[in-house]
């Protein structure tokens, strides 16, 4: 494992629980940050800034979505696609490590997604 500590650390959070069918999934980011999740990384040596929370999109911006059985609250879950992907790639482009405060299964795929994006090119040599 590398202690190279150069890119820097940020801190986002997702405080989601649409789609967990649970209450109080929601304070995860906070209870971290309570726990003071930045400063026990810099304790360690990263450079750390925490960059707030995401926040969704208004519900009048996502279309109805009809998945009967297949998801819980998917408009709801839909609405933090959007902005957690922007999130994720402005981060990547920036070169600084994410970690993601809460979160769910609803965004991770599409925010892979976006923290691979900005490397394709230089690595195909696009």
């Amino acid at each position: 494992m590398s202690t190279d500590r150069i890119r820097p650390i940020a801190l986002l959070g997702v405080p989601i629980e649409a789609g967990t069918g649970r209450k109080g999934a929601a304070m995860g980011p906070a209870a971290l940050r309570v726990a003071e999740l930045g400063a026990r990384l810099e304790a360690l040596g990263w450079q750390v800034s925490d960059r707030g929370d995401v926040r969704p999109l208004a519900p009048q911006q996502v279309e109805t979505l009809d998945l009967p059985g297949a998801a819980y609250l998917p408009e709801v879950v839909a609405a933090w696609v959007r902005p957690l992907h922007d999130a994720a790639y402005d981060l990547a482009r920036e070169g600084a490590i994410p970690i993601f405060l809460g979160f769910a299964q609803a965004g991770i795929l599409n925010t892979y997604w976006a923290l691979i994006l900005p490397f394709i090119p230089t690595a195909f040599g696009i």
